[in-house]
């Protein structure tokens, strides 16, 4: 079907020749993105950093999760820690994206196989994790997820995970709260401290979120934990009467109707109006400078990328700063907490990668290389992350680019430069969906993919229909979504203009 299509559009896309050409010319971003010195396709990234989310380590048998919907293998994380660690060292990554949950919930005690346990196991589950991540020598920044707060408090992840010290006695450079707020006021230790910034290059700003500065799991006299109160009571009244009484365990959706409210459950968490007006700040500071922005939380904050269930309880307010303060400059939002997964470019090009958890899957853990115009994810295995090619939005276009297939950058390149002023807006709304799916589909081996098309020649693609009306659409699998959106899209395609 790929070459069918292929064959479809060549004769379309000759007389667009000239004039792809001509841009190429004048972009020297992407002239450099194509070859390096001399002519060569070989371009070095700026530079290399590793990624890991959710490895919840607790020593006990195989288990299934709360919904019974997957297994998870709670031995086996500690090995793909310490292998991840040893994979790292052998990429030269420059340092490390470790996005939450460390360990699981059930070493406090408190539930589940924890229950049989003579005594808590949060302090060795966690050195042991310790241990096998100390072995890569790069830096660490670790996001907080809603598992660490089962088993420690703010001070005590700050006391196990804040090492700013390179070349220490324990060899480690870990980071997990803001080492200026820490310095500020050392005897303070609370949910505002555990959102920082920092720049790895010349012309990247990194942001790490704090996805549970409102949530319930903290001192129940802090400002977050009344906040995450008064959202569960509005919004999800029969778990907050669960949690009232003291049930910390039990189905937290029952009654719910609207989608809206899905995510108002204590797993979740928020950012907060302070950690809000703080990402504006950051957004608008790397900005000015002209900097690419990667923005990292362990809780998901776009639903395409995730599930309603799995989301931020302020995600849309975030996703507004994101779109109005960051726009054109925020490339890219990492997070974890959704164990299988899943990714999405939303409106304003951003790409939304929610990584796949070792709990739940092999060789989980890989690297990104960060370039001029796009990240490259690269995956360890079939199993595990897939790899993935995130092209940067360009000018005029409000559409993240990611050139998974040969068959993806043709056709959208046709669409975008020959139909945007000719196609009613129902009829192009037809095509971005079809392309959305293409977006999905993984390339085959050895495929190369094509540089990124183009912004269009004047004017803009209207804007895409609401979020809402997209998440409730029933998710086909990837094959035969991806199949569905060839076949659409060769039959969509009107014939060539007359020669």
């Amino acid at each position: 079907m790929r070459s069918r299509l292929l064959q479809v559009t060549r004769s379309r896309l000759a007389f667009l020749g000239a004039g792809l050409g001509l841009h190429l010319q004048s972009d020297p971003a992407l002239a450099k993105s194509t070859s390096g010195a001399g002519g060569s396709s070989v371009q070095r990234p700026q530079f290399r950093f590793g990624v890991i989310a959710d490895i919840q380590f607790c020593d006990c048998d195989d288990a299934s999760n709360f919904a019974g919907t997957e297994v998870r293998h709670y031995r086996g994380t500690l090995s793909q820690a310490d292998a991840a660690a040893e994979h790292w060292n052998r990429s030269g990554v420059d340092f490390v994206v470790q996005l939450g949950d460390l360990i699981d919930g059930q070493n406090a005690g408190g539930y589940g196989a924890g229950l049989d346990f003579a005594e808590p196991q949060s302090e060795s589950a966690l050195a042991r994790v310790v241990q096998a991540l100390s072995k890569c020598s790069a830096p660490m920044y670790h996001a907080i997820g809603n598992h660490e707060l089962y088993n420690f408090d703010w001070r005590g992840l700050v006391k196990r995970l804040q090492q700013p010290q390179a070349g220490a006695a324990n060899g480690r450079d870990w980071h997990v709260a803001s080492a200026e707020r820490l310095r500020q006021s050392p005897e303070e230790c609370t949910a505002h401290k555990f959102y920082f910034s920092w720049r790895p290059a010349e012309g990247w700003t990194f942001v790490m979120l704090n996805a549970y500065a409102v949530s319930i799991e903290q001192d129940k006299s802090s400002d977050g934990f009344r906040q995450a109160c008064q959202l569960l009571s509005e919004h999800n009244p029969k778990c907050f009467e669960m949690i009232m009484n003291g049930v910390t365990q039990g189905d937290f959706f029952t009654g719910l109707e609207r989608d809206e409210d899905m995510r108002f459950v204590p797993f979740n968490g928020g950012l907060g109006e302070g950690q809000l007006q703080w990402l504006r700040e950051e957004l608008r500071a790397a900005k000015s400078r002209g900097d690419r922005i990667v923005v990292m939380s362990h809780v998901p904050m776009y639903a395409e990328a995730a599930t309603l269930r799995t989301l931020v309880y302020d995600s849309e307010a975030a996703l507004e700063i994101l779109h109005r303060d960051g726009g054109g400059n925020v490339v890219a939002v990492l997070a974890g907490h959704l164990h299988r997964g899943g990714y999405a470019i939303d409106e304003g090009g951003i790409h939304h990668v929610t990584l796949q958890s070792p709990l739940n899957f092999e060789n989980c853990f890989g690297y990104i290389d960060a370039y001029a115009d796009r990240l490259e994810l690269v995956g360890c295995g079939e199993q595990g992350i897939p790899s993935r090619t995130m092209r940067f939005a360009t000018a005029g276009s409000h559409l993240g680019q990611e050139p998974a297939t040969r068959t993806y950058d043709t056709a959208r390149a046709y669409v975008r430069y020959t139909f945007r002023a000719t196609l009613p807006v129902t009829t192009m709304y037809r095509y971005q969906s079809i392309l959305g799916r293409l977006r999905r589909t993984p390339p085959r081996e050895n495929e190369v993919p094509t540089p990124a098309p183009m912004a269009p020649l004047g004017g803009r693609l209207p804007p895409p229909p609401p979020a809402h009306t997209r998440h409730r659409r029933q998710r086909s699998s990837e094959a035969a979504r991806s199949s569905a959106a060839r076949t659409d899209l060769a039959l969509l395609m009107p014939p060539p203009p007359p020669k």
